[in-house]
């Protein structure tokens, strides 16, 4: 019974193997870290990184979880603002282009 599990899931790897390697050659690679260029480093990513912390200490008290809750509104909160000042800044600039044309 091992071998035909050994077998398949040799199998498996192959398969997935030949998929992931046609995948990137035809769609390309996406790298999975890039970050919207509308979220605002000195405020989002700096509150992300607090929430980050809390989040993994949520757990150990009731002021932890309070804290993680605290920072994940505060994180939705600047990155709607900062989305919101992304595009009031495309807005502008295409107003600009527009009159000068």
């Amino acid at each position: 019974m091992k071998g035909k599990v050994k077998g398949i899931e040799e199998e498996w790897s192959k398969v997935k193997g030949i998929f992931q390697e046609v995948s990137e050659k035809t769609l390309g690679y996406k790298k999975s870290n890039e970050r919207a260029e509308w979220i605002s480093e000195r405020r989002t990513l700096k509150l992300t990184d607090e929430r980050r912390e809390y989040k993994n200490r949520r757990r150990e008290s009731a002021y932890m979880a309070k804290q993680h809750n605290y920072f994940s509104r505060m994180v939705k909160k600047n990155a709607k603002e900062d989305k919101e000042e992304f595009i009031r800044g495309i807005m502008q600039r295409g107003g600009k282009q527009q009159i000068q044309q």
